[in-house]
């Protein structure tokens, strides 16, 4: 807890007073207590650093000679067993041209496909005939299969119930509007945010009830915030927005 000292606690400490004073001394003394000067101190510590650099040396000599003990021991076992290796494989297979080849790794044998057809563009490709090829440069000769379609299961038809492109909902109005249907709002409600589409429709003006006062028309709309505005004019055109 981190705060500022208290007045009262920095008095109480202005008037303690020690008791006593306690010193500590170190000193390096030898086996029959005899203090060591500072060059007797130097040359202890001298002989020490060689004894442990000495014994270090030895400790790593002989870990550096069972290293190459055991490197010794493997290259000889895998040199015998390369020779082994080389015995056998010389007896059973025979001399290839590859052999004098710089890489470890050849493939004497290649598996080609005998009748290959290129088309030539401007001199790019060159038509390779495979027939004239002899029968040690391949492996097995492919063989054209013909591979028949798996018949395609039987497709039953599948009846979908009739539904309507737009689920039917009527939202609930507090007041029968007198220019729009009930088929024109179920088409406006699919149109409107879904949080006010599902709230009750209170209407709040209308002109065969509240008159023609524009000043009544802001009262009763004050303190709404979402809206709906539906207008018809002298010709029948209805029009509307959505107010938020």
């Amino acid at each position: 807890m981190l705060g500022n000292l208290s007045p009262d606690f920095k008095k109480r400490k202005r008037r303690r007073r020690p008791v006593a004073t306690v010193f500590f001394r170190f000193s390096h003394r030898d086996k029959d207590g005899v203090a060591l000067k500072n060059k007797e101190q130097s040359t202890i510590i001298e002989l020490i650093k060689k004894d442990v650099e000495s014994r270090m040396k030895l400790v790593q000599d002989g870990l550096d000679e069972i290293e190459e003990t055991k490197e010794l021991d493997f290259s000889n076992m895998m040199q015998s067993t390369q020779s082994e290796e080389s015995k056998d494989s010389a007896e059973i297979r025979p001399k290839s041209k590859y052999e004098n080849y710089s890489s470890t790794t050849y493939i004497p044998y290649y598996d080609v496909i005998k009748k290959v057809k290129t088309e030539l563009k401007d001199d790019e490709f060159e038509l390779v005939n495979t027939e004239e090829l002899t029968e040690s440069n391949q492996v097995g000769d492919f063989k054209d299969e013909e591979f028949k379609k798996q018949k395609e299961p039987e497709k039953r038809p599948v009846t979908m119930p009739k539904c309507e492109s737009h689920p039917r909902f009527m939202p609930i109005c507090n007041g029968e509007s007198t220019i729009m249907t009930d088929t024109q709002i179920m088409v406006i409600a699919r149109l409107l945010p879904p949080l006010f589409r599902m709230r009750e429709w209170i209407k709040v003006f209308s002109i065969d009830e509240d008159g023609i006062s524009l000043q009544t028309f802001y009262k009763n709309a004050k303190g709404y915030y979402n809206n709906l505005l539906f207008v018809e004019d002298i010709k029948g055109h209805k029009f509307g927005a959505y107010l938020c």
